[in-house]
């Protein structure tokens, strides 16, 4: 077999000829464009205004490839494209040689009767989409929805490119994956992987199709352990088993290791080897239990037999122009979701099937995959035979290359397409029963065959059932919007008892470091008209302020609302994540909406477009630590609950403090206690028996694992109005450097809410930020930075609670909230969400 990659340098073009440059595949014409310095960065300021005019041209890659003639002697001569994103036609020698209309499949084109010896002429014509759009939306009007552009659905493009209320508008086209031709005689078509683990033993079936058979083939190959053991695999026709005697099995993060075995299949003629399949496979089993109880219906992951509390965050695109990010920024974020305790992700469906680097590091690390279906919220036209063969190929391409995973977790048929349906599906009833019989018949027949393995949801939120119990938490999965988009206070979790909540989330900004990029001349200011551009959601910045007024207090410095906003979504989430944890086998999940963003804005996230950690994520590696103790406010106590998820008991040392905002005394006390595995204990009360509380006390909460490891810290104030009368002195803070490493030694006299350390322009995460110190503490952070110890002291800085100066009297505060409250969209949402669900 031959392989010619067709990466690297292309010509680039606009139909008419203003605009031409070199563009360097895989990429997208505003990467390249901008990369040429025709257009200014697409995501900075407000360049997302000015051009527009790129996506309502039509664009022309092109370039040169050589073949030899032993080539094209081949019986196969194939163009392969592993990702194209628009409505594009392939050119070959001034012959059209096809189309593409889907950026969710991998596209295969038979070029042979097109090219000849030596070079060969190629040229991709993309045309916008918008005309496309309106043809097909005059045949069959699709109803216009918030999100996106009306009539977008027709199409299969990703639809997060068309705008979304955490992303912008531009719509792309390009060559987003690798492209290349194959010239070969045969080759594997299909490689299909299946476990059966019974008794302490798993026996793999491999079954491998060539696309040709005839005698002079033969498959042969062999699995290695991944400590290096070598198994032969022994084919009787298509079919291989293999017997793993002392099997290593694949856990999520938290309940263990992530052993590979790696599996190699090779078809053979002769002594020559003719292509060569080679996959990473962790020996695992997963099932998805939805069996009846006395809560109603059980939704909870299975994964080698044991019942999992999913703990994680929902994946939107990692860029808006995907080819932005690299191999280490993905690392980094899957990376990043481990170290913060997490255990699983959701692949959203308005985005793309991600590239096979994100599933190989989500199996290193241990985060199982909720994978949606590329359909959200918003109906599209199953009915249409071009677009339903589309789609099903979409399926059956992205099925065969992920089914093997260990950490494929779910196959999801959609993101939200039924709860939204309320405004259309009395009038577009052909719509409806299309929809019931692609995501409840065709696809689970489809997967049955394709998998047969990974468990199958069709819609979420979903209650398995078609167009019933969407909002039900005795039954499926839900998402929560009430608090955000309902306006109601974060308690309003503790009231919803979800089998699994699968969206659920609150607004903040990005970091002032992301700010000083995208928008350096308006800064925070929320009301400039770049950060505006910066806030897709309606009525954002206002329901920011709300909930920031709720909380503490209008700031009087705009760099304070990024603090104060960051503060109130960990609050909120962490109310959320506590009390559903502690609701274990009632709640058996709880992801986060969302982990990152694809460009600079606020948003839901955990991690900002420039890999700044927010207030939430690091906050979330505490209240997701599989060990963990919670101080729970009841009623003017504090109860100590601990909660092991790990497979094994644990003995854990913590110490609370306990003392007045407005006083350096403190009581403190130290003890050791026992977990056993899988349970939550109430292991202590702190009440004014006991200690003398009042409406000024907190209680700070420090967990260490038998190492001596911190690996939770928690305050908690028994009136919320006391973070008004915390003490104003400074912290101190004394830096050393070592190497890359910097060392920072932060100490406080007095009690200290959610210390915040910033080194501008540095986005490298602290090992630990927006932390509680007590009276007299000292806590070391460290980080890695390449500035010098200098340039960190002029550079650093550090927040607290009690450096936020109000900017209005609490009167003036309440009056702004109950504005925002009357807003008619908001008002009209609390109603709904107040009443009718």
């Amino acid at each position: 077999m031959s392989k010619i990659s067709l990466n690297g340098k292309w010509n680039l073009k606009s139909s008419d000829g203003k605009e031409s440059c070199e563009g360097m595949i895989p990429s997208c014409n505003f990467l390249d464009l901008f990369n040429a310095g025709i257009i200014e960065d697409p995501i900075l300021g407000d360049n997302e205004e000015k051009l527009q005019w790129v996506s309502d041209k039509i664009w022309e890659y092109s370039r040169q490839f050589e073949l030899s003639k032993e080539d094209i002697q081949k019986e196969k001569v194939v163009l392969v494209f592993e990702q194209i994103d628009g409505l594009a036609t392939i050119m070959i020698n001034g012959r059209e040689a096809g189309k593409t209309a889907s950026a969710h499949i991998l596209y295969e084109l038979d070029i042979k009767p097109f090219v000849i010896e030596g070079k060969n002429d190629i040229s991709i014509v993309f045309v916008p989409p918008f005309k496309e759009i309106e043809r097909l939306q005059s045949e069959f009007r699709l109803p216009k929805r918030v999100l996106g552009e009306l009539g977008n659905p027709h199409l299969r493009y990703p639809q997060y490119h068309f705008g979304w209320d955490w992303g912008p508008h531009f719509v792309s086209c390009g060559i987003t994956r690798d492209v290349y031709i194959l010239a070969y005689e045969n080759r594997l078509s299909e490689i299909k992987v299946s476990q059966i683990h019974k008794e302490g033993r798993v026996e793999i079936l491999v079954e491998s199709t060539p696309e040709f058979t005839g005698d002079e083939w033969k498959v042969e190959g062999e699995i290695t352990s991944p400590k290096g053991v070598i198994t032969p695999l022994i084919y009787e026709g298509k079919i291989a088993k293999v017997i793993i005697e002392k099997p290593e099995i694949w856990w999520c993060n938290g309940l263990g290791e992530q052993p590979l075995y790696t599996l190699v299949n090779r078809l053979v003629k002769g002594e020559e080897v003719i292509d060569e399949d080679v996959k990473k496979i962790g020996l695992r089993t997963i099932e998805l239990s939805l069996e009846k109880d006395a809560h109603g219906e059980d939704f909870c992951f299975v994964l080698n037999g044991e019942r999992i509390f999913a703990r994680g965050a929902n994946w939107i695109p990692t860029d808006i122009f995907i080819n932005r990010t690299t191999e280490e920024n993905l690392e980094f974020l899957v990376k990043s979701s481990r170290d913060a305790n997490m255990n699983m992700i959701r692949v959203w469906g308005g985005g793309y099937y991600e590239r096979n680097a994100f599933y190989d590091l989500c199996d290193k690390y241990g985060i199982l995959v909720w994978q949606d279906l590329m359909f959200a919220c918003t109906p599209f036209q199953w009915g249409r035979k071009d677009f339903y063969d589309l789609t099903i190929k979409e399926l059956e391409t992205n099925v065969r290359r992920l089914r093997h995973r260990a950490s494929l977790a779910l196959w999801c048929g959609n993101n939200e397409i039924e709860a939204l349906s309320t405004d259309w599906r009395k009038f577009m009833f052909s719509l409806v029963e299309d929809m019931r019989k692609y995501f409840y018949e065709d696809i689970p027949s489809r997967l049955k065959g394709l998998d047969g393995v990974t468990p199958y949801w069709p819609t979420s939120p979903g209650s398995g059932t078609f167009m019933e119990g969407m909002d039900k938490d005795n039954i499926g999965d839900t998402h929560i919007w009430a608090v955000w988009h309902g306006l109601q206070r974060p308690e309003y979790y503790n009231k919803r008892k979800t089998r699994f909540c699968s969206e659920f989330g609150m607004q903040s900004m990005p970091s002032l470091n992301a700010i000083d990029i995208f928008a350096p001349e308006s800064g925070a200011d929320l009301e400039s008209h770049t950060m505006l551009l910066h806030q897709k959601c309606n009525s954002g910045n206002k329901k920011m302020k709300y909930y920031m007024n709720q909380m503490f207090w209008e700031p009087k410095e705009k760099e304070h609302f990024v603090y104060f906003t960051q503060i109130l979504q960990s609050e909120c989430m962490e109310t959320a994540l506590i009390g559903w944890r502690l609701l274990k086998g009632i709640t058996n999940g709880a992801l986060v909406w969302q982990l990152n963003d694809c460009w600079g804005v606020s948003s839901w996230a955990g991690i900002d477009y420039y890999n700044n950690f927010k207030a939430f994520h690091y906050r979330t590696k505490h209240f997701n630590s599989p060990i963990a103790v919670f101080p729970v406010l009841e009623e003017k106590r504090v109860i100590l609950k601990g909660i092991n998820d790990t497979l094994k008991d644990e003995e854990i040392l913590f110490k609370y403090i306990i003392g007045d905002v407005d006083k350096k005394e403190f009581v403190e006390k130290t003890q050791k206690t026992f977990l056993p595995k899988g349970q939550i204990n109430d292991i202590a009360i702190i009440d004014s028996k006991d200690y003398p509380l009042s409406d000024k006390s907190y209680v700070l909460l420090v967990v260490y694992d038998k190492t001596g490891k911190e690996i939770l810290r928690k305050g908690v104030f028994l009136n919320k109005k006391a973070s008004r009368s915390l003490l104003k002195e400074d912290v101190k803070v004394d830096i050393e450097k070592t190497g890359k490493r910097a060392s920072i030694l932060v100490s406080s006299t007095v009690y200290k809410r959610f210390v915040c350390l910033r080194i501008q322009g540095e986005n490298a995460p602290f090992s630990d930020n927006f932390f509680d110190l007590y009276p007299g503490e000292s806590k070391l952070i460290e980080i890695e930075t390449d500035l010098s110890l200098d340039e960190i002291n002029k550079r650093f800085s550090v927040t607290s609670v009690s450096d936020v100066r109000p900017a209005y009297s609490r009167l003036h505060d309440k009056i702004e909230m109950m504005k925002i409250f009357l807003i008619p969209l908001n008002f009209l949402s609390y109603i709904y969400h107040t009443f009718m669900i």
